[in-house]
């Protein structure tokens, strides 16, 4: 059989398949579930490359593991408000809440799991959850879900708190929602979607009838986002990701942008940083959170999506990274002073 030049249409088309296939449900590819029920899980450290890569030193890695419909598939991450434990969404609805690793040697057997049960949609129709964010002053925090493209809007102690269904997005296919959000020190949302480009700026929390703004991308070829978090200086981090030969089918990239550089009929500018191979090994990942530091460096955790497959892993890792300098002035049009307002 050919294999398309990994630069020509065709390969991409033929990588897109190899990727349909590994994530198709009930396919030979899926971790049989041998314990529906079981919410143990095991952490296991692994070796990492040291030094300093585009500003990105990698601190800790380790590998997650467990059993049941309740484990793997974590598409979104949050911390908590002391940073001391991480927050797993999955793509099944599950949330995992696990003491950081590098700081409890005993975080799997402290760990939690519980399902989020919001009301007035379906429980069979609200279960991928693609993207989260928070507001650390309430506790209260938003999840994006996936098929049925909906924002749920959830209190500190996980209890359902209102919903909303995008209008914009009555349209979208079901597998091409929204990826990555955060609500930036500002007060307004940022809403990526996985496909298209699309990008989306509301002036406030959308479960309230934000109004929003409608931007496009100017992502490198190929690459689509699957997570963000905001830097202290207000840009923001993003993980995007493609296919490509290899296995798992996927490579991927943090990149950096500014909010403020959003601008009518303009591609957003985003610059990439660190291809994520190059420092950790290759997976599927698709959240980050960031947690500063008092020297003006920050810690960004990623973790990575196992799609419940055999042929992939749960990966969480820690990694210290030193923001370059912010431009100023790349668009005069407000954006800027707006998004520092208080």
């Amino acid at each position: 059989m050919r294999i398309p030049s990994i630069h020509s249409r065709g390969w991409r088309l033929f990588a897109l398949a190899l990727l349909m296939l590994a994530l198709a449900p009930g396919t030979w590819l899926r971790t049989p579930v041998t314990d529906r029920n079981s919410s143990a899980i095991t952490i296991t450290p692994l070796p990492f490359a040291s030094g300093e890569d585009a500003g990105f030193t990698v601190e800790g890695l380790w590998r997650l593991t467990g059993k049941g419909e309740r484990f793997g598939g974590y598409s979104a991450m949050g911390l908590l408000d002391d940073a001391a434990a991480i927050r797993l969404f999955s793509d099944r609805g599950w949330l995992l809440t696990l003491p950081r690793p590098d700081l409890a040697s005993d975080a799997a057997s402290r760990s939690s799991m519980r399902r989020l049960f919001p009301t007035g949609i379906a429980m069979d129709k609200l279960f991928d959850i693609e993207s989260v964010t928070y507001d650390h002053a309430s506790g209260r925090f938003w999840v994006g879900y996936e098929f049925h493209h909906t924002i749920y809007r959830y209190a500190s102690d996980g209890e359902p708190d209102g919903f909303i269904e995008p209008a914009v997005a009555q349209d979208w296919s079901e597998n091409g929602g929204i990826e990555a959000m955060a609500r930036l020190a500002s007060g307004e949302f940022l809403l990526l979607r996985e496909s298209q480009g699309e990008i989306y700026l509301l002036d406030g929390d959308p479960v309230e009838g934000a109004d929003y703004r409608y931007f496009v991308g100017g992502y490198p070829e190929g690459y689509s986002p699957t997570d963000m978090a905001q830097l202290p200086d207000g840009r923001v981090l993003i993980i995007l990701r493609r296919v490509a030969l290899a296995n798992p089918v996927f490579e991927a990239m943090i990149a950096i942008a500014d909010p403020a550089d959003l601008a009518d009929g303009e591609p957003w500018p985003v610059t990439p940083l660190v291809q994520i191979e190059d420092i950790l090994p290759r997976e599927n990942y698709e959240a980050i959170a960031i947690d500063p530091r008092d020297d003006g460096s920050v810690t960004v955790w990623l973790a990575s999506d196992d799609n419940i497959s055999v042929f992939q892993r749960s990966l969480l890792a820690k990694l210290r990274f030193t923001p370059p300098p912010r431009a100023e002035g790349v668009h005069e049009k407000g954006r800027r002073d707006e998004a520092s307002a208080p």
